[in-house]
């Protein structure tokens, strides 16, 4: 069975809950990287780490949804977006409080304003719906330093990868998945 977007805002909100310690996502990472379908037991310390931040519980990912999230936290595409060590202890405290902020509603209103621009933009292309994403970004982290290549990986993951879809936490009605 497959982790519930419950689940997953769940082990997100966790993941991400500690501006300026990235140390708990390139554990994950590293699990993640180990992974594969043809070797048994190679899930066991990523099921390990992702029970942990589901708060004890095990979600259950499938090895669908663990390649997934291995592709969005290491894909250059997806870089920008992902507060790993080769970003300054800054810029990853700043995505992390954008990721704190936008799963800290039970609605998740601004995720879901936020991935409306990012659709909005991918569809006209224009410049106002440029700065709406970078508007929506400033207002859930003013202290961030938002740019152009935020609103690319954020296009990249929310429109163009098809692949995010099994680990998102969300969805919008314009959801073309």
């Amino acid at each position: 069975m497959a982790a519930t977007a419950s689940e997953l805002r769940r082990i997100y909100s966790n993941l991400f809950g500690e501006p300026g310690n990235p140390d708990s996502l390139e554990t994950l990472k590293r699990a993640l990287n180990d992974v594969d379908r043809d070797v048994q037991g190679s899930r066991e310390h990523a099921d390990r780490l992702l029970t942990a931040l589901n708060e004890g519980e095990n979600p259950g990912l499938t090895f669908t949804q663990l390649e997934c999230l291995r592709n969005v936290l290491s894909a250059k595409a997806f870089a920008p977006l992902v507060p790993a060590v080769e970003h300054s202890p800054e810029t990853a405290a700043d995505l992390i409080r954008l990721y704190k902020s936008l799963f800290a509603e039970p609605d998740l209103a601004h995720l879901r304003a936020l991935q409306q621009a990012v659709f909005d933009y991918d569809r006209f292309g224009t410049e106002p719906k440029r700065l709406a994403v970078l508007a929506l970004l400033r207002d859930l982290n003013p202290h961030g330093a938002w740019s152009d290549a935020h609103i690319g990986a954020l296009d990249a993951l929310l429109v163009r990868d098809i692949t995010f879809k099994y680990i998102a936490p969300f969805q919008v009605t314009i959801d073309t998945w």
